[in-house]
């Protein structure tokens, strides 16, 4: 893949929040930001959902 990662940082309400909203349209958190961030003609993420946050929690 030709990208960049970088990292954020978010409060944990701020996290919280992010998460809730990816899923309830079913998508990852970086999913969910591209697709709020870029038009469509940018948009390029494929998408890979893992666990989910409560199998996470689980585990």
């Amino acid at each position: 893949m030709d990208g960049v990662r970088f990292s954020i940082y978010l409060r944990k309400n701020q996290l919280e929040w992010l998460d809730n909203e990816a899923e309830k349209i079913g998508v990852s958190r970086s999913k969910f930001i591209e697709l709020k961030t870029f038009p469509k003609s940018l948009q390029v993420l494929k998408e890979k959902k893992g666990a989910s946050k409560n199998e996470r929690k689980a585990n």
